[in-house]
């Protein structure tokens, strides 16, 4: 069942694409080195055959970093964004969450959705000004009781039989990814 909501501000998603990537066995290695040299560790990243995509929290080492990441392949920095994630047990086996929680998010622009890795987070990335109505309507729709007293992400009439905990959300802090 989801337990919670969480999210960070100030993110910056940093995109890197080039052709040089397609079939580059050492490509993501020389880009963990860069990473490694800068302290920073993505809080989500999403790859294709021929891109990178890392959302950081905004800070000095992200663009310190910059320069070198341009060594790779062209580089596009994004600020603005925010990480919500959606924390539970077994939601990888939940048919239907996904769905259900990206209508919740309508009528924000999503980016770079994460599931199914660990199985206990579903995360994505919104502009920052969307944020406020973005949790709002996630809390409404998964920890909320309806009038009749069921949780409105139950969804039991569409079949999908996923029930929900009751729960805080709250806001994860960071420190710009930075060591101590």
């Amino acid at each position: 069942p989801l337990k919670s909501i969480a999210y960070k501000e100030a993110m910056c998603v940093v995109n890197l694409s080039t052709p040089k990537m397609f079939k580059a066995p050492d490509f993501l290695s020389r880009l963990s080195a860069i990473l490694v040299r800068h302290e920073l560790a993505p809080d989500l990243m999403a790859t294709s055959e021929v891109s990178v995509a890392l959302a950081f929290q905004e800070g000095p080492a992200v663009r310190a970093a910059l320069t070198e990441l341009e060594a790779l392949g062209p580089v596009e920095r994004r600020t603005g964004a925010a990480l919500v994630c959606l924390v539970g047990e077994e939601l990888r086996n939940r048919p239907g969450l996904a769905g259900a929680i990206m209508e919740a998010t309508g009528p924000a622009r999503v980016s770079m959705v994460s599931f199914g890795g660990s199985g206990i987070c579903f995360g994505f990335l919104v502009d920052e000004e969307s944020l406020p109505g973005v949790i709002r309507r996630l809390h409404r729709r998964f920890f909320e009781r309806t009038p009749s007293g069921r949780r409105d992400g139950t969804h039991r009439e569409a079949g999908h039989g996923a029930e929900f905990d009751s729960v805080q959300g709250g806001r994860a802090r960071g420190d710009g990814n930075r060591g101590p």
